[in-house]
């Protein structure tokens, strides 16, 4: 199978190229530079140079591509047009094609926006905090086009076994907690964060991109909601932090950090039961915790 990756070598997609080339998949990433096309190479995967927003620089690819990934997400202000880019090369390159192409696209949980104590399923309305809204629309117009075989993967929030716990949803207070500072908390410790593990997430990666068969959305998430009280308590223990922290407020956040600021500050909760049952997958890790002491694949 030939597999065509947007965002291969970042947090998430490391680990997704790590393990489709791992099973034996012939990966394309699509680089922006030199050290992003070396990174691929190092995983295993062939490079392609290219940028979103010039589709025209790498959308010949997919001619010989059996499925896409389109992991890629620049959290900048260029970001919902970089994705409407990849969005519609896909779309245009779908009416060439002799065969449906499989396409895996990413949202996330904050598209779901604030659930509180019900727990959201793919059969929950999307309600997704603004600077992220493009992501429901791109992912309507991807199921709208014909000859498509798409699925749209919703994340919790991605979090990495040691050494690179630092990376990922925990890596602000990982980074405040080895310092003798406040940790620095936004919104609430009471907010809940659904939760999975990095690895975890690129089996459910490998395990949909080969079943043309599930279309619509598929929610990965190891722990439904987590409180950032229990985060933060079992961070302080594991790296010797006196414990104190400091609330910052959303008028702060949102001030300081813009509109992005908004999706830690979401108390969610969010159940995987259909990916499960659709495929058997399941999170080796099911407790945050364990992060800390196992360690990644070299």
């Amino acid at each position: 199978m030939r597999i065509v990756i947007l965002g291969g070598t970042g947090s998430i997609g490391t680990a997704v190229t790590r393990r489709l080339v791992s099973e034996g998949y012939h990966v394309t990433g699509v680089a922006r530079s030199a050290a992003s096309a070396q990174r691929l190479k190092d995983l295993g995967a062939d490079a392609h140079l290219g940028d979103m927003l010039s589709p025209f620089s790498w959308s010949g690819i997919l001619e010989t591509a059996d499925a896409v990934i389109q992991l890629a997400a620049t959290f900048d202000d260029q970001m919902a047009e970089a994705d409407r880019c990849v969005t519609q090369a896909i779309c245009d390159h779908a009416a060439t094609r002799r065969r449906p192409l499989r396409v895996l696209y990413t949202g996330g949980c904050w598209l779901y926006g604030e659930t509180g104590d019900r727990v959201a399923t793919e059969r929950t309305p999307l309600r997704p905090i603004a600077p992220f809204a493009f992501m429901a629309r791109h992912a309507a117009q991807l199921q709208a086009t014909g000859n498509l075989s798409i699925a749209t993967v919703h994340p919790a929030l991605v979090y990495h076994k040691a050494p690179n716990h630092a990376q990922g949803a925990f890596h602000r207070f990982v980074q405040e907690a080895q310092t003798a500072n406040p940790i620095e908390i936004w919104g609430s410790v009471k907010t809940r964060w659904p939760l999975v593990e990095a690895d975890d997430l690129a089996a459910a990666y490998a395990a949909l991109v080969v079943r043309p068969d599930l279309i619509g959305a598929y929610n990965v998430a190891a722990q439904h909601g987590v409180s950032v009280q229990d985060i933060l308590t079992h961070i302080v223990e594991t790296f010797d932090h006196n414990g104190s922290f400091l609330i910052r407020d959303a008028a702060y956040v949102l001030r300081n950090f813009g509109a992005m600021g908004q999706g830690p500050m979401l108390d969610q909760q969010m159940a995987a039961e259909k990916i499960k049952d659709a495929t058997g997958w399941k999170p080796r890790l099911r407790d945050f915790r364990e992060a800390f002491t196992l360690r990644q694949p070299a």
